[in-house]
């Protein structure tokens, strides 16, 4: 595979109804067994579909190659190059062979990010939130600042998705020491934690089903952002060769 410096990312904003099962031949092993075995509750599709973000993020990154290269088959074939092949640490983190990848989901949408540099990113629907959860993911200074935000429930979750996001680059994941850092959002660093130095974080907001959905991608100031994103699971298939 031919190295480049951007980090690709897909964004699946499924059907909260999504038959995951209707072509249960383009999952894993292991997911179609979980499909399987028994109701397909919310959580088992935002795994299955948070694994076909994952192969889409990959094809992307694949396609941009092979068409740099005029077409040449100078990879394995693409459905080999996108299968589910990374394990997870302790932590939750997925690694790869060869490069890096970052997942993440919430109630009706999945995203995941590849790249060739270390990137992170995490995305969460728009929900209320315990004070308790609010004082343990912000700084006594960043709090302040949370009471004085007009519109609180968005300060909070750009700040929790920035971290998070940054947690899952370095591998210490939400049992990081998520209060220590600090998202200094005109200039979308994040400051106070284990993070090197030279990246940013890639802000984005959607609106589903009435509801925001804020998304933060960590990766490196130096790298493009590529965007896909897909809310039709057939027009998302076809786009990883998994149905023709």
């Amino acid at each position: 595979m031919i190295r480049n410096g951007k980090a690709y990312i897909c964004v699946f904003a499924y059907p909260r109804d999504w038959d995951a099962l209707r072509f249960p031949s383009v999952f894993s092993e292991k997911t179609r067994g979980m499909l399987l075995e028994g109701e397909l509750t919310d959580r088992l599709r935002q795994s299955a579909a948070a694994e076909l973000a994952y192969r889409a993020a990959r094809m992307a990154a694949w396609k941009e190659a092979s068409a740099n290269a005029g077409g040449s088959p100078f990879i394995e074939d693409p459905n080999e190059w996108t299968r589910r092949d990374y394990i997870k640490m302790e932590s939750g983190k997925p690694i790869l062979q060869e490069g890096f990848v970052s997942i993440t989901h919430t109630p009706g949408l999945s995203a995941a990010v590849f790249s060739f540099a270390p990137v992170g990113i995490d995305a969460e629907r728009e929900r209320s939130c315990s004070d308790k959860l609010i004082r343990r993911a912000l700084g006594a200074e960043e709090y302040g600042e949370y009471e004085r935000a007009q519109d609180k429930p968005a300060f909070f979750l750009r700040s929790w998705t920035a971290k998070e996001s940054c947690l899952k680059l370095t591998g210490e994941g939400i049992g990081g020491p998520i209060a220590e850092l600090r998202y200094e959002r005109e200039r979308r660093l994040i400051s106070g934690g284990n993070l090197p130095h030279g990246y940013e974080i890639v802000p984005a907001e959607a609106l589903q089903d009435g509801r925001r959905v804020f998304l933060s991608v960590c990766c490196p100031k130096s790298i493009e952002t590529s965007w896909i994103v897909f809310s039709d699971p057939i027009e998302l298939l076809i786009y990883i060769n998994a149905i023709c």
